[in-house]
């Protein structure tokens, strides 16, 4: 689904140009099909629709535990209020912005509303492509420190496009942890500690978060010294 967003539209002849992704955002609906849009509508509504809706998923789980209750009671509320009837856009946001104040992402980022997600998601067309650049410092006591910059390309800087964007470590003996950094505009510092030096650390594994690419990589090889 991700990877239809990189290909060229359709046309009545051949194949279009440019990217899918780019011919308009999801709010069009079927305006997005046209002779020269071929399959738009539905790479765009239907693939990219989900992708968005996965991202929400994602915004009201609790990524410590990865319980996604308040998801499935979000979407439970919308179904029971609009059983029946037309339901817009604008009505599935203001259900999802009741439920979402309480969520443990909307505590950790102090976000009110999720009208950011839909301005960024749902009335514009970009596709982001996300960079983790890091290194992994020693701190006092033995502990360690991830020190970095978080990049988000691809998107208005003048908009500060904002994501909270999942992280996964991993440390001897197969331990594991969850973090999320968020992305604020074209770059972010990076300095989450962490109580000993990880094997491997993955910016969004599984996905979450749409993106046209999503990478990770550590920019220094060697663990500094402790700090005395």
């Amino acid at each position: 689904m991700r990877a239809v967003l990189k290909y060229p539209p359709g046309t009545q002849a051949r194949v279009g140009e440019g990217r899918l992704a780019d011919v308009g955002p999801l709010i069009l609906g079927h305006r997005l099909e046209t002779r020269n849009t071929r399959g738009a509508y539905w790479g765009l509504v239907y693939n990219k629709g989900a992708l968005v809706l996965r991202m929400l998923h994602f915004l009201f789980t609790n990524p410590q535990t990865g319980e996604g209750l308040a998801f499935s009671d979000m979407m439970s509320d919308f179904v029971r209020r609009y059983q029946n009837q037309a339901a817009s856009t604008e009505d599935f946001f203001a259900v999802a912005n009741e439920h979402s104040k309480g969520t443990e992402l909307a505590k950790q980022f102090g976000y009110k509303d999720l009208n950011w997600f839909l301005r960024q998601w749902v009335l514009q067309s970009y596709l982001p492509i996300y960079r983790l650049e890091y290194s992994i410092d020693a701190a006092p006591g033995g502990h360690f420190v991830l020190k970095g910059t978080l990049y988000q390309d691809g998107v208005p800087e003048k908009e500060r496009w904002f994501m909270p964007i999942p992280l996964a470590l991993q440390f001897s003996g197969g331990k594991k942890a969850m973090a999320v950094l968020a992305a604020y505009g074209p770059r972010t510092p990076v300095n989450l500690p962490v109580g000993e030096s990880p094997l491997k650390v993955e910016l969004d594994p599984y996905r979450w978060v749409l993106s046209e690419k999503t990478t990770a990589k550590q920019i220094s090889p060697f663990v500094s010294r402790a700090a005395p």
